[in-house]
């Protein structure tokens, strides 16, 4: 989707990746930067014709997958082993021990539950997940201090630019593992904002891609043509892929808010038309654009959030060794240089490039977005 990209250039793209003995592609959507000179090249992609490509590619890698897998039908391979016996650490043979024989998806999934409920999160809950005894222990210790710093701190104030003196007087003062912590408990609820942004953005997108395949089967190209059929049919449709591909396991987290976003718009616009034997698309694209607005309220304040943790960083500890660690955890996040790459931070830039990291920063943003739109889990 980069500008100047026609129909013929894609499709000469997609014949060569598809004579490619690959068995997997990483798909990204190009994303506009700011006072690049790309941004003079003629003949800008649409947003619904980049998800088309996007998707079009997609289906492909699917295909080589499978045709990858099906060649290994029928043989012996190795095997990493995930569980051992009842209260015995998983070793191999050269004597090392794996110690997160479940993940630690699994286990940062439990805590944030727990952490909803109220719940204690302590050395039993993570020894189920975490295998060896004394590093199960060490963690729950540590989880202990970071609860108090979090506490402490008042991230959410930090982000909201409402860190009193108080607050970044101590943060300036406090010992290197607490300056440590501090900022990834930062860098953890800022990820958090950005990625819950651009996966709604991505929903918009997706939203924004039915209806316009609404509108090109209507009659008449007008807002007040009937789309009331075409509108329950797709919401039809798209109800029953998420419950296919939840029964199939094959569902993300981007993916299930997609769905669950378009159904619920649609169910707006029929609520808004009431008992009408028709609905003029002026009704679904009204509730289109409530979402676009929440969408745009969402950028705001994840920018703000953004800006304000630069700002708090910066009068804690000018430019040293903090504002590396907030600075390097934005490029390594695949979520904040998407959000960053499509919305800007000047903030950002200007440090990354005080830092050095500029050149470093492009190559990683460039590796980041390969990690196809669809794998957010």
């Amino acid at each position: 989707g980069m500008r100047g990209e026609e129909d013929a250039h894609f499709e000469e793209s997609y014949r060569f990746i598809e004579s490619l003995d690959i068995s997997q592609l990483h798909v990204f959507a190009y994303s506009e930067r700011p006072g690049t000179k790309a941004l003079s090249i003629p003949h800008r992609v649409y947003a619904a014709t980049k998800h088309a490509r996007s998707q079009r590619l997609l289906a492909l890698s699917e295909q080589k997958r499978r045709a990858f897998y099906a060649r290994f039908v029928g043989t012996s391979r190795p095997v990493l082993w995930e569980h051992a016996r009842e209260g015995e650490p998983l070793t191999t043979l050269d004597g090392k021990s794996f110690v997160t024989a479940r993940g630690w998806d699994d286990l940062s999934a439990m805590i944030r539950l727990y952490e909803e409920q109220n719940l204690p999160v302590d050395e039993l809950l993570i020894g189920q997940y975490v295998q060896d005894p004394e590093i199960s222990k060490s963690f729950a210790v540590y989880y202990e201090l970071f609860t108090k710093y979090r506490s402490d701190y008042q991230i959410d104030k930090i982000l909201a630019g409402e860190a009193d003196e108080g607050i970044i007087s101590r943060a300036a003062e406090a010992p290197f593992d607490e300056r440590v912590s501090l900022m990834g408990l930062i860098t953890d609820a800022l990820g958090n904002t950005l990625r819950s942004t651009m996966l709604e953005e991505k929903a918009v997108e997706f939203a924004f891609d039915r209806l316009s395949q609404i509108k090109e089967g209507l009659e008449a190209d007008s807002d007040e043509a009937d789309c009331l059929e075409a509108a329950r049919k797709a919401q039809l449709e798209v109800t029953q892929t998420l419950a296919t591909e939840r029964a199939n396991g094959l569902i993300t987290e981007g993916k299930r808010l997609a769905y669950q976003r378009f159904i619920a718009l649609v169910s707006d616009a029929l609520n808004e038309n009431g008992s009408e034997a028709t609905m003029p698309f002026a009704t679904l694209k009204a509730a289109f654009g409530a979402a676009v607005e929440r969408l745009d309220t969402m950028v705001e304040d994840a920018s703000a959030a953004l800006d304000n943790a630069f700002t708090f960083t910066e009068a804690a500890f000018g430019s040293d060794q903090e504002m590396l660690l907030l600075v390097t955890a934005l490029s390594a996040n695949r979520f904040g240089m998407d959000f960053i790459n499509s919305h800007g931070c000047e903030k950002y830039f200007a440090h990354n490039q005080d830092l050095l990291f500029y050149e470093r920063g492009n190559d990683l943003a460039d590796r980041i977005n390969q990690v196809s739109l669809e794998e957010e889990e």
